[in-house]
This record gives C-alpha cells, structure tokens and sequence, in this order.
C-alpha cells in the first residue's frame, strides 16, 4: 500500500535556470505536471512582454516559486 508520505518522498524540489527559455518553459511544465515543487530563476524582462507575464502567472497560479535573479549577477552575492 502506498501511503501519502510514500508519495511526497517520490518527488524531488526542482530548480530550473532560465525557465521562460526555449527548453526551460517546457521543463518547468512538465515538473509542475508531475507535482514536483519547482522554482523558476528567471532574468528580470519588460513588463510589456506579455507572454512571460502570463507564463509566470500560470505558473505562479500552479504552485511553483519564482526568483528573479542572474547568475552572473556578482554584486548579489
């Protein structure tokens, strides 16, 4: 029998770099879809690029973490 704590040991914590790219949006939405608890790096945009607004909302919306940020960003360290 599997039991709710079972499940939980199951999924792994994600962090996707770059999850509004390419490849990074479909990994995001695959991670969410299998209920791992994912958080999203993503690079500060322009508010008027619409699509990212709305990924990350949907995102946002399914439960995942959003971290603005760059990695190379040394002054943030």
């Amino acid at each position: 029998m599997v039991t709710a704590e079972d499940k939980d040991m199951e999924r792994s914590r994600v962090l996707v770099i770059g999850g509004t790219g390419h490849i990074g949006k479909h990994i995001v939405a695959a991670s969410l879809c299998l209920g791992h608890p994912t958080a999203i790096l993503f690079k500060e945009f322009a508010p008027s690029n619409q699509v990212k607004v709305q990924l990350l909302n949907g995102w946002l919306n399914s439960g995942a973490c959003l971290l603005k940020g760059d990695l190379f960003d040394t002054t943030a360290c």
